[in-house]
Parts: structure tokens; sequence; C-alpha cells
């Protein structure tokens, strides 16, 4: 997926940027939760494009929308007990993981990449 440019959706970043940040304090903060809403995308066909759409925010046209998406991603990483776990079980897909680590490596070539926002790029790796 390249770089967000709906401009409609664009111009509407700071909600979305919201709705990220907190989504990753609330996983932060209550683990089980973020293992629940795994586990029910794993067992429900029609919540299975929560990883997907998370990871289309990844290369979103403003950094803090991407920061939140990644900060999402790092509390799953973290919070998991490893790729077989739950939590991670959308990375048991091959193409899946080949693709989240592609979008991460073009978060790094972005022009806009600040060192912080680096380094917890190449900590989700």
């Amino acid at each position: 997926m390249d770089e967000f440019e709906d401009a409609e959706e664009a111009d509407h970043w700071d909600i979305l940027y919201m709705a990220l940040s907190c989504l990753g304090k609330v996983f932060g903060q209550y683990p089980a939760l973020l293992q629940q809403v795994a586990s029910v995308a794993a067992d429900d066909a029609r919540s299975t494009a929560f990883w997907p759409a998370l990871q289309g925010h990844l290369l979103f046209s403003h950094s803090w929308v991407r920061a939140a998406a990644c900060g999402v991603y790092g509390q799953a990483f973290a919070s998991s007990g490893g790729a077989n776990d739950v939590g991670l079980g959308f990375l048991a897909d091959n193409a899946a993981a080949f693709s989240l680590s592609q979008q991460l490596c073009k978060q790094l070539q972005g022009k806009h990449i600040t060192p912080e926002f680096g380094d917890q790029v190449r900590r989700l790796r």
C-alpha cells in the first residue's frame, strides 16, 4: 500500500491520530483486552480486517498517525508471547508478515522521520 493520498480523509488526521493513540494506550494498560480483540479477529471473518486496516495507516500522510499506528503494533508485540501468540496470529501468514516489514522499512526511508520515530520503527522489526 502506498502512502495515503485521500485528501478528504487526510484532513481528519487528528481524529484518526487520537483514536489510534487511545487504542495504543488502552492496549498498553489492559493487555488482556488486546488478546480478546485479536482472538475475535481470528475467529470472526468480519473482524479479520483489524490488523490490515491498522497496517494501512503505517504509511498515512501525517507522521503523527503513522507513529500512533506504530504504537498500537508496538503494544501488540510487547504484550505477546511470540509469533504463535493469539495477539500476533496475523503474522503467521508469511505474506502478511512480509508486507508489514516492507511498510515499516518504507517508514524509515521517509523524508520526515525523526530519530525517535526511527527508533520506534526499528524496535518493531
